[in-house]
Parts: C-alpha cells; sequence; structure tokens
C-alpha cells in the first residue's frame, strides 16, 4: 500500500504516515474524481475495512482527507457504530492523527494556517470551511475562479453549462442559467470559468 500512496501526499508526510499505516488493518483503494465525495470507510464482510481517496484531489487535500478517512476508521474500531460519523469521538480522532502533519515542512504557510484554525472544530468536509477550501485550491493550477471572484453579471461555465451572476446573499449567490432560464444558487467557493469578453 505504501507504493500506491506516496506519489499522492507531500514526501515530508511520509514518516509520520508509515505509523499510521502499521497501525491500521485495511485496504485502500484510489478512485477517480467522484463529484458528491473525496473520501469515504466503510466496514465490509467479516468486518474488512475499505478506504477510499480520490485520485485526482492536490497532494495535500489528498493527504488530509486520507487522515479524515483514517478518523472514521479509528473512531469505529473505538467507539464501534454508535457514535455520530463527524461528531465529537471522530473530531478527536481526526486531531490525534493529523497532529504530527501539522507543520511547514508537511503543508505551506498558507494551507497550514488556515487547516489550524479548521482543525480546532473540524467539519465534515474542508469544503465547509472557505478559507481552507481556497487555500487548498490555490494548489491546482487551472483557468478557474471562485463565483466571489466574480462581479454581478458576469458570465461563467459550470459543468459546460453557461451562467450569470445574477446577485450575491450572505454566502450564495444566484446564477441564472442562461439556456433555459432557471435560477441555481451557488456556493461563493464554486469554482467555475470565467467567460472571457
Amino acid at each position: 500500500m505504501k507504493n500506491q500512496i506516496y506519489k499522492y501526499i507531500p514526501e515530508a508526510a511520509f514518516y509520520h504516515l508509515e505509523t499510521i499505516l502499521k497501525e491500521f488493518d485495511f485496504e485502500l483503494k484510489i478512485t477517480a474524481e467522484r463529484k458528491s465525495k473525496r473520501g469515504d470507510f466503510r466496514v465490509g464482510r467479516n468486518q474488512k475495512m475499505y478506504i477510499s481517496v480520490n485520485g485526482s484531489l492536490n497532494k495535500y487535500e489528498f493527504l488530509i482527507t486520507f487522515i479524515h478517512e483514517i478518523a472514521h476508521m479509528k473512531a469505529y474500531l473505538y467507539y464501534g457504530n454508535t457514535p455520530k460519523p463527524h461528531g465529537e469521538h471522530w473530531k478527536k480522532c481526526f486531531q490525534d492523527l493529523i497532529n504530527p502533519f501539522m507543520n511547514e515542512r508537511v503543508f505551506p504557510l498558507e494551507i497550514l494556517l488556515p487547516l489550524v484554525e479548521y482543525m480546532i472544530n473540524p467539519k465534515a468536509s474542508t469544503v465547509a470551511d472557505s478559507k481552507l477550501y481556497i487555500a487548498l485550491k490555490g494548489n491546482n493550477k487551472d483557468d478557474k475562479k471562485y463565483v466571489f471572484e466574480l462581479i454581478p453579471e458576469s458570465l461563467f461555465f459550470f459543468n459546460d453549462i453557461k451562467y450569470k451572476i445574477l446577485k450575491k446573499r450572505r454566502t450564495w449567490y444566484e446564477c441564472q442559467n442562461i439556456e433555459d432560464r432557471k435560477v441555481f444558487l451557488f456556493k461563493k467557493t464554486a469554482r467555475v470559468i470565467p467567460v472571457l469578453e
């Protein structure tokens, strides 16, 4: 499994990750991109444990997601099925597991600072924390922008569909599908391709 995972994570994380891999017995599957989730943990027949992580994530997202899923496994092993999936038991496991990685050798400072803040009370997904999400996506080199970076009336593509920004709500943006005129809500951290005019 070591050879399988090491090309997906920062090199400085290898040492601490070896300790985790020795502690737990599970099967890892690196998947194609899934829109609905970045990773998951499940228990199969005969109590065999499985973790999957999207291989399309950048190395920092991959490491955080992998540790997130290991935390689910640890919470399951210590507390069984009864605790909430992202409740206090999972949070404690996640914090304990990620702590050795929380340094500038593993994460660049622009990711480490929002990650430290996020880990005080981690949410079910890094997407829920806009500062951390933006810092992590800053390591993806593409032509996309966040919806909040665009001005009202701007046009953009999302999943090959053209939209226009109508107005901003508190944390969402009302955007109209140019073709069928239906209005949709986009999170401010949605990554879209601006239409250059």
